[in-house]
């Protein structure tokens, strides 16, 4: 028999062996997959901040585009200034020869008028321009007043050139290119508009399945608290209520009445805080299997009775390996191994205490 009860335990030790190395095979999946999931997570980040960096590309080409519209604009300006100018110019050369025309016109009507007034004019016409006479118009400088009307009228001839070469060529291209800034200005903003709704659906996806996470873990945190302190409650609480971004923060309350801080807790007080949230995490992703060093070490034997029995009560699809050193532990596990130093060796003994739940 008792070669039995060896090769028995021999056996179940080696099961155990192969289950704990499906364990930590297992374990090791969880790790890759966490892994994968935080590449994933910072793969999007990535993305984030090469939109907002796309988007603070487009606004800067935006501020440019405004930029070279204001030279532009202030350059049309400046040209439309001096076509005015020389306008103005050309009007007035205009209305000088106009006057000098008119006035002309007026001198030859005045003088026939003064040649009827005064028959001396008719009669004494022919010593006009005699030297030494009266009518000495050597006097008088004519070829100065030729060449100021002949310069007058070059003046008027250039000014018409510099107006009439190129300035419909030249508006033409302003135009253009004031228009192709505008069409480039609508698809920056076009472009910018894009790149903020992508931001804003991202933060939005991110936040909801924030949201989402933090309710169930929150629920089930306050449930497992309540199981391990029955006189206590606890939540995770929001910090922004319309932003989880922000962060959570822990809440405790006894008899109804929150603790300002966890720093007025115990210590068995905080540790089953801390328990709580870390099988609340487990509840959100459940394992088939899981392994625990001694998270009793710093309780009593209520409190890890308690533990025990919550273990059984929201686990019922998962296994714990548990080492422990408290009977509080012992009377809710289904199965018990028992390690004893025996004659220089530790020794294993494998007890069966409700294995059929």
């Amino acid at each position: 028999m008792k070669e039995i009860s060896i090769e028995n335990f021999k056996e179940d030790f080696n099961k155990a062996e192969n289950n704990i190395m499906n364990c930590k095979m297992h374990i090791k999946d969880q790790q890759e997959l966490l892994s994968k999931l935080k590449e994933k997570k910072n793969g999007k980040e990535n993305i984030l901040m090469v939109e907002k960096n796309k988007l603070q590309n487009k606004e800067a080409e935006l501020i440019a585009a405004n930029m070279k519209t204001k030279e532009l604009s202030e350059e049309s300006n400046r040209l439309k200034d001096l076509i005015t100018k020389h306008k103005d110019d050309l009007s007035r050369m205009e209305s000088l020869m106009q006057n000098n025309e008119v006035e002309q016109e007026a001198n030859i009507k005045l003088l026939n008028v003064l040649e009827k007034e005064n028959p001396f004019i008719e009669i004494e016409k022919d010593k006009f321009g005699l030297q030494d006479t009266e009518y000495d118009f050597k006097k008088i400088n004519i070829k100065e007043l030729s060449d100021k009307s002949m310069k007058i009228q070059r003046e008027i001839d250039r000014i018409k050139k510099m107006i009439n070469i190129n300035i419909d060529e030249i508006s033409d291209i302003i135009e253009k290119q004031y228009e192709t800034l505008l069409k480039r200005k609508d698809i920056v903003i076009k472009d910018k508009q894009t790149l903020e709704g992508t931001i804003n659906q991202l933060d939005k996806k991110k936040k909801e399945a924030l949201m989402q996470v933090w309710k169930k873990v929150n629920s089930d945190f306050g449930d497992i608290f309540k199981t391990l302190l029955p006189h206590a409650r606890a939540r995770l609480q929001l910090i922004n209520s319309t932003d989880i971004t922000e962060g959570i923060e822990f809440k405790v309350s006894f008899n109804g009445i929150d603790k300002e801080s966890l720093s007025e807790l115990s210590g068995g007080q905080r540790t089953l805080i801390a328990l709580s949230f870390i099988f609340a995490l487990l509840k959100y992703k459940p394992a088939p299997l899981y392994i625990l060093d001694e998270i009793d070490a710093a309780l009593d034997i209520s409190h890890t009775q308690n533990i025990g029995i919550m273990i059984k009560e929201k686990f019922p699809q998962s296994q714990f390996l548990v080492v422990s050193l408290k009977d509080g532990m012992f009377s809710n596990a289904n199965v018990l191994f028992k390690v004893a130093f025996v004659d220089g060796s530790s020794t294993v003994t494998r007890v069966a205490l409700n294995e059929s739940t």
